[in-house]
């Protein structure tokens, strides 16, 4: 069948759209060869990548960039991309701890955990309450030892619940602190886990009906001797097992939600270009007669770039710019960036900016 000139001029068209399509995927694979986005060593100012999986968003609340919960599900199946909302309120998750924790931070880490746990203020630990190692509460248990007396004392109560005549006002205010070894799976610059450990508060069923018993008198320290006393007489509840009421809070801690989340939140989170990476920082004031917002420039050396290509050419998606801590500046990615600056526009809180470029500038 004979084609007509049109039609070859379209089919003509549509192939050196092809090519030129082509030509540019082929160029963006070879550019990107031996390019990976490995963890890197966080920094004072840094770009921040977080994936669709992370269950994550971000949020412009006061003119504040804020990390939020997308969802309620941490499983890491779901692929819904993040994008930036205004106004929405939910659980916020710390960005400056997420840093330290991609950083491989043990100490980002314990405190990055302790923030995503959901907690009533009996949970609160108190740092007045004495703090008990795991492996010393398990020797505890185990025989009856110096080290026992010493944490039914710090208790209030035998092994087997039984509280004890004489009130330990500390046991009563604040019960323990327990101190028990978490890995957080996840890559970091320091390797593929962090270990660290999650702090709990644990006070004997017991000794707390007996403080919301008190909540509503007023006494002194004698007087809570006599109502302690009067309510040894009268409690009739079933002694409480002490060593497997401890036993289940380890193994609460070891496999708690809070840490499950924090592992899928920095498994799908890294450090895309840090401050070695970064050449220059400015801001530039932008006004539509009614408006002023401001841009963000950010300068890239070759490894930055070829870092921030490597991202978006696999469909990365969301950018956050981290100034100790902070997160000033957040960016959806549309289309690849093959560019040594990166320029994020429409940013309204401008002392921010200023302090981020002023920090950049004294540490360049």
């Amino acid at each position: 069948m004979k084609l007509r000139a049109t039609t070859k001029i379209l089919l003509g068209f549509i192939g050196l759209v092809g090519l030129a399509y082509g030509g540019r995927y082929g160029m963006t694979k070879l550019q990107l060869r031996g390019v990976d986005l490995h963890p890197i060593p966080s920094s004072d100012f840094c770009l921040v990548a977080i994936g669709p999986k992370a269950n994550v968003k971000t949020i412009i609340a006061n003119q504040m960039v804020q990390i939020v919960e997308s969802s309620d599900r941490f499983s890491g199946d779901s692929g819904g991309e993040s994008g930036m909302e205004s106004g929405a309120v939910k659980k916020r998750i710390p960005v400056r701890e997420l840093i330290g924790v991609l950083g491989g931070d043990p100490d980002s880490a314990q405190a990055f955990v302790k923030k995503l746990r959901d907690h009533t203020d009996e949970d609160e630990s108190v740092e007045a309450a004495p703090v008990w190692t795991k492996s010393d509460l398990q020797s505890a248990i185990a025989v009856k030892s110096p080290l026992r007396e010493k944490l039914e004392h710090d208790l209030g109560v035998t092994i087997n619940g039984q509280m004890n005549p004489v009130i330990n006002r500390l046991a009563y205010f604040y019960g323990i602190r327990i101190k028990v070894p978490i890995t957080l799976n996840a890559p970091n610059a320091k390797g593929q886990k962090i270990d660290t450990f999650d702090i709990v508060s644990f006070k004997p069923k017991v000794m707390s009906r007996f403080y919301k018993q008190m909540q509503t008198k007023f006494y002194d320290k004698a007087q809570l001797q006599t109502y302690y006393t009067s309510f040894l007489k009268d409690d009739k509840t079933d002694p409480q097992d002490i060593g497997d009421t401890l036993k289940r809070i380890f193994a609460g801690v070891e496999g708690s939600d809070e840490l499950k989340k924090a592992e899928n939140i920095a498994r799908y989170s890294t450090i895309l270009v840090n401050q070695p990476m970064i050449e220059k920082v400015s801001m530039e004031e932008q006004s539509d007669g009614r408006v002023v917002t401001y841009d963000l420039k950010i300068g890239l050396n070759a490894e930055g770039k070829s870092r921030l290509l490597k991202f978006s050419s696999e469909g990365g998606k969301q950018i956050l710019v981290v100034s100790k801590g902070v997160a000033i500046a957040a960016a959806i990615i549309g289309t690849q960036l093959n560019s040594q600056e990166l320029v994020i526009k429409q940013i309204a809180n401008k002392r921010l900016l200023e302090d981020a470029v002023s920090l950049f500038q004294s540490k360049s």
